[in-house]
């Protein structure tokens, strides 16, 4: 089998990144309550370990996004995978389903507030895209974003 040629990661400090986590085959784990609440769990102990800013988060049945500014000496890729592995084995813990992820993820360097923010309001929109609310103004569940990013 080839090997695809990846370019080197190009991390930053104290940059934001706006990240895309898509589950394993694309299955909507998280049309469940309890995978919604292991994700959101997960997001908050890996701070501990791995700390970051979270500036907004959306959860969608098959994948999430959010932004995500690094803190100290932390990097991108820490923290995401940490999230996974955590969801992964809280998942086994709970009643639900086991959740699986992709082996790779998205991500994107944030260039400036215009870029941040039209990164939110994408995240925002995505419900209405994805036809799971009817109005794009409609508020999803599953839908969190820092009131003051910046500060």
């Amino acid at each position: 089998m080839l090997k695809k040629h990846l370019p080197p990661r190009w991390d930053s400090k104290s940059a934001w990144y706006f990240v895309t986590v898509v589950t394993n085959k694309r299955y909507p784990y998280f049309k469940s309550e309890e995978a919604c609440r292991i994700l959101l769990d997960s997001c908050r102990s890996v701070r501990e370990i791995h700390p970051y800013r979270l500036g907004a988060l959306m959860i969608m049945p098959d994948h999430w996004h959010a932004l995500v500014r690094p803190q100290e000496d932390e990097v991108v890729e820490s923290i995401v995978g940490s999230i996974k592995q955590k969801v992964f084995h809280a998942s086994r813990q709970g009643s639900g389903e086991v959740i699986r992820w992709q082996t790779r993820f998205m991500d994107h360097r944030i260039r400036d507030e215009v870029d941040y923010f039209q990164h939110v309001e994408y995240m925002r929109l995505n419900p209405y895209r994805q036809q799971f609310v009817g109005d794009e103004k409609e508020a999803w569940k599953w839908w969190f974003e820092h009131r003051d990013p910046f500060a």
